[in-house]
């Protein structure tokens, strides 16, 4: 399933999942699509996998996945997917990245969904994996 034809998930137990909505003391620096668990996720632009890593640092929530990719001059994470692409890889449009998580069992109540950030780097320099060094966007004006 391409990331633009994919719904906004709305508001749940959870929060909402547009972009800025308050998540407490910080704000949702992404987007939530929502899908059921196991769908095979295109993101529906080229780029290079840059990192392919961990969503969450603690054990119970370890097997969350994302997938950053560079798309020329910014960037995009996609998470909440088990990863079939390895950094290094350059990506098709087309071609799926992995198959979505399911989120339901950790976090009752909440709508299975992929989550999308988009962002350019504050200082070029600086690292591409800094979440300090990122200058995050809203990922509609890249995904409408």
């Amino acid at each position: 399933m391409f990331l633009h034809d994919m719904q906004a998930r709305g508001c749940d137990a959870h929060g909402c999942g547009h972009y800025l909505a308050s998540r407490g003391e910080r704000i949702h620096k992404g987007i939530d699509l929502s899908c059921h668990a196991g769908v095979p996720i295109s993101c529906g632009f080229s780029g290079e996998v840059v990192k392919v890593g961990r969503a969450y640092s603690a054990e119970d929530k370890a097997h969350f996945k994302y997938v950053a990719i560079k798309v020329g001059s910014y960037y995009a994470r996609i998470f909440y997917v088990n990863p079939v692409v390895n950094v290094g890889d350059k990506v098709a449009a087309s071609q799926w990245i992995g198959r979505s998580q399911k989120l339901s069992d950790v976090y009752k109540g909440i709508t299975d969904h992929v989550h999308v950030e988009f962002y350019t780097l504050k200082n070029s320099k600086g690292s591409m994996h800094d979440k300090k060094n990122f200058s995050y966007f809203d990922p509609f004006i890249i995904l409408d």
